[in-house]
């Protein structure tokens, strides 16, 4: 996979149990790569562009359907409302927020998603996956952790950032 991310979410599905773990790695610096033909570049972020427009709209669209579930199987303990390139979201009253960037990995492009757990104004990150342009869901190595073609796709992602958010400590604020 392209670069290292750190705190990542790890999508499993084992029976009836959903699987859900955190891994922190560490970051170093990179040396840059200077292109040898100017030209790809054109060509490379058209790509990207197109890329993570589809994997975007493609995590965006289950929104509609994590709505659903938070009035009708969550009972109102969650919700959840999708902006241009974020989603918002507050679970038994824990608010949370995704943001969404594209990302360029081996000549396409992907969406990266960042979690945020947001409380008293203060924001701290639980993890990040990537989405690729048909909605499969990558861990940090480019695993597909959670595919569109599986039963149950789109609330497993919903079900795992959840919990993600349930089980985060509430940050603490600077002194």
């Amino acid at each position: 996979m392209c670069g290292v991310m750190s705190n990542w979410l790890h999508f499993g599905y084992n029976g009836n149990v959903l699987i859900f773990s955190v891994k922190t790695d560490s970051i170093g610096a990179g040396a840059v790569e200077f292109m040898q033909d100017p030209s790809f570049f054109l060509r490379n972020i058209s790509t990207v562009n197109r890329d993570w427009t589809r994997a975007s709209a493609h995590i965006l669209d289950q929104v509609g359907h994590w709505q659903d579930l938070s009035t009708h199987h969550f009972m109102g303990m969650t919700s959840v409302i999708a902006k241009e390139r974020s989603i918002e979201g507050e679970v038994l009253g824990k608010q949370f927020s995704i943001e969404l960037n594209p990302i360029s990995c081996e000549k396409a492009g992907l969406a990266e998603a960042v979690l945020f757990l947001c409380q008293g104004g203060e924001r701290s990150q639980l993890g990040r996956f990537s989405i690729r342009h048909d909605g499969a869901v990558l861990n940090a190595d480019g695993a597909v952790l959670v595919s569109p073609e599986e039963d149950r796709y789109s609330y497993k992602i919903f079900a795992t950032i959840l919990q993600s958010v349930i089980d985060a400590p509430t940050p603490k604020r600077a002194v």
